[in-house]
C-alpha cells in the first residue's frame, strides 16, 4: 500500500479545503427606516424573505405604520433564509 504525497510527520500542519455545497445568494439589507411597514414587508416577501413586525411603539411626530428600527441593520449581508424584524410606529 502506498500514499502520495507521503504522510506528514508529527507536529506538521495540515491544510484542508472543504466544500460545504452550494451557497445561497446573499443580498445587502436595505434601509427600511422611514418606509411604511406594509410597503417594506410586501417588497421583501415578494423576494422570498420572511418579515416579522416584532413590536409597535407610539412615536411622537411619526405617522402610524412607519418602520422605526430594523434587524438586520442596513448594509449587512443577508440570505433569503434570514428573518427580517421590524419595529413600527403605532
Amino acid at each position: 500500500m502506498a500514499q502520495e504525497p507521503p504522510p506528514a510527520g508529527n507536529g506538521d500542519a495540515v491544510s484542508l479545503l472543504v466544500n460545504r455545497g452550494e451557497r445561497g445568494r446573499t443580498y445587502v439589507m436595505p434601509n427600511l427606516i422611514g418606509v411604511t411597514a406594509d410597503g417594506a414587508a410586501d417588497i421583501l416577501r415578494a423576494r422570498g424573505f420572511r418579515v416579522t413586525v416584532v413590536s409597535e411603539h407610539p412615536y411622537p411626530g411619526v405617522a402610524a405604520g412607519i418602520v422605526l428600527r430594523q434587524a438586520p441593520e442596513p448594509g449587512l449581508q443577508i440570505a433569503q433564509s434570514d428573518t427580517i424584524s421590524l419595529e413600527v410606529s403605532r
